[in-house]
């Protein structure tokens, strides 16, 4: 078994805590045998490369049969990305090259040979004072009362605009 990542600390960190193997570069730099991946994840990710299809190609010439493949991107078909339009927070042009809708992704991974299993929206636990904080923000000035939350309360939260996707090589 073996990983590559991009970012030095995020090599070092699994490395050292987890115990594995993770080289440090870039996967189009790199030689990897053909059919050697079993498990791939790109954790938003995707939307930074320049063309994500050669990428997606690539991967799959170096997926094994049955590989898996994870990612997370940002779902530019959500309701709160069509609401926001141009002000959506993952409208980044200087970062982001490719925006995906669910249909689009599901497209990019049958190119490289990828049977697309789940798309869902992940949550994640929010602390109370930073969505109070973020609703002021966008809202106007208040009273404040958000510095009055404690800030170890936390809610299960989605907005709906992250996919997480699931896929296995055919």
């Amino acid at each position: 078994m073996q990983g590559l990542e991009y970012s030095p600390d995020s090599a070092r960190v699994a490395s050292e805590i987890e115990g594995l193997p993770v080289k440090v570069g870039e996967l189009l730099d790199d030689t990897f045998a053909p059919k050697s991946f079993d498990v791939v994840t790109l954790w938003d990710v995707i939307e930074h490369f320049p063309d994500p299809r050669a990428v997606m190609e690539l991967l799959g010439r170096l997926a094994a049969p049955g590989c898996l493949i994870f990612l997370t991107t940002g779902n530019v078909a959500s309701p709160i990305a069509h609401m926001l339009g141009k002000h959506w927070r993952l409208i980044t042009p200087l970062e982001h090259y490719s925006f995906f809708a669910p249909a689009t992704m599901r497209r990019l991974l049958a190119t490289a040979g990828f049977r697309t299993e789940r798309i869902t929206s992940p949550w994640k636990w929010v602390p109370v004072v930073l969505i109070a904080a973020q609703l002021e923000r966008m809202l106007g000035e208040g009273q404040r009362a958000w510095r009055w939350i404690p800030r170890s309360w936390r809610v299960p939260l989605t907005l709906g605009d992250v996919m997480f996707v699931q896929g296995r090589r055919t």
